[in-house]
């Protein structure tokens, strides 16, 4: 059985066995940029732990709207708002988050994305009523929707070249 911290150890261990042979990333991963083969697969796995984050909050709600309904005494049909506007922030985010990608780079609105979607997700559980609730899924949502198309393309970017999809 190999777990994610087994099959990471096995991967560094093999980048750094390819670099003693003086094997170059542009061999190993396919692509020819001053990255070590270290350095891809850190990327990559940053990548990928912002993705899962995505999964994440898309669920949690849901798990955890049977016990805000109890504990604030309010009824189920209350809850859908809160629902939508974290699906709108999505929607806002993804736009925007492109936009600001194209203008400023991947990396800085991948990490800043990543960033707002933490700090509001955290108040969105120390919410005492649903305004607040409101207002934290709709920040948290923008911040989520510029992870996923930054995270997309830099996976394309540091994807080798011969396994890239043309479009």
């Amino acid at each position: 059985r190999i777990t994610y911290g087994g099959l990471w150890r096995r991967v560094l261990r093999l980048a750094r066995r390819l670099r003693a042979l003086g094997v170059g990333p542009e061999v190993c991963v396919g692509i020819s940029l001053d990255r070590s083969v270290d350095q891809v697969v850190a990327a990559l796995a940053v990548i990928g732990a912002t993705l899962v984050l995505d999964g994440y909050d898309v669920q949690v709600l849901g798990y955890a709207a049977p016990a805000i309904i109890e504990e604030w005494g309010i009824p189920k049909t209350d809850l859908a708002p809160v629902f939508g506007t974290g699906l709108f922030g999505l929607f806002l985010g993804s736009i925007l988050g492109g936009l600001a990608a194209d203008r400023w780079g991947r990396r800085p609105i991948l990490l800043a994305a990543t960033a707002i979607f933490g700090v509001f997700t955290l108040l969105a559980a120390q919410a005492g009523g649903l305004p607040e609730l409101l207002v934290s899924r709709l920040l948290s949502g923008l911040g989520l929707g510029a992870i996923m198309p930054n995270a997309t393309a830099l996976t394309g970017e540091y994807s080798p070249r011969r396994r890239r999809v043309a479009t």
